[in-house]
């Protein structure tokens, strides 16, 4: 039986690894109030292209600090996202790449509060951490999970565990990814996205809806606007998990 083209191509733009229900991102997600916005969607996605184009050839060549600079960070700022880069956790030697904030405000009230010792990530809303193009974000010893720092994937656990936000972002500038703090110790829940395969998707099908995949689940709004609050992401997930329990019913009651 034919896959229909429509649900292709939503699978080929990202891969979901457990974090949420595929059901739910191929079928019912088109229905939440977000994705009916088209409100910044062509102009976020035609900046981030243009910088693709004019430095992608070069990317591999960047250590990790010049690809944060020339274009990780660059994306981050298309999103809306206010972000501090390598702060310390208050008594921990740990120092996530990014810390990210609801707002300008917030974030330079978390700075002028730095030296009081008070935690530079108490209102924060999301950690991030960033690394070079070609690095793996996954690493593993005979099947098993790599539980060491140099594994990206537990690095963000670790991350996630040392600070009070609940969602994560880890990408090496062409694979992008979201984690949860309830699953993110398995290091393969994730919600992923391949940018450079999905600008060239969308050119190739002239369909910038594509681009929510990416530009729904990464930017600002995705996240909670006070910390631990509600959001997009936590609604898509919640959502995934109703459906899939749904799911699963009918096809228990079907058999029956």
């Amino acid at each position: 039986m034919a896959v229909p083209t429509e649900i292709t191509e939503k699978i080929n733009v990202f891969n979901n690894s457990s974090l949420f229900s595929n059901h739910y991102l191929e079928n019912m997600i088109q229905k939440v109030p977000e994705w009916n916005t088209e409100t910044h969607l062509r102009e976020v996605y035609l900046q981030i292209k243009d910088v693709f184009d004019k430095k992608c050839k070069i990317f591999e060549n960047y250590d990790e600090a010049d690809l944060e600079h020339n274009w990780i960070r660059q994306v981050f700022d298309f999103l809306g996202h206010h972000y501090g880069v390598q702060e310390g956790l208050h008594h921990d030697p740990l120092k996530p790449d990014y810390a990210f904030f609801p707002d300008q405000k917030t974030k330079e009230e978390a700075y002028s509060h730095k030296k009081d010792s008070e935690d530079f990530y108490k209102k924060t809303i999301a950690v991030g951490d960033a690394k070079a193009w070609n690095v793996l974000l996954d690493k593993s010893r005979q099947g098993k999970a790599h539980r060491e720092m140099t594994n990206p994937s537990f690095q963000i656990d670790v991350y996630l565990r040392a600070t009070p936000p609940k969602w994560a972002i880890l990408t090496n500038g062409k694979l992008w990814r979201l984690y949860h703090e309830d699953t993110s110790f398995k290091m393969d829940h994730y919600y992923e996205v391949n940018l450079p395969e999905l600008i060239n998707r969308i050119e190739e099908t002239n369909d910038i809806d594509l681009f929510k995949y990416f530009y729904l689940f990464f930017r600002l709004e995705a996240f909670p606007q006070v910390p631990l609050g509600s959001s997009f992401l936590d609604r898509v997930r919640e959502e995934s998990a109703a459906y899939a329990q749904k799911i699963g019913k009918d096809l228990q009651e079907n058999v029956y």
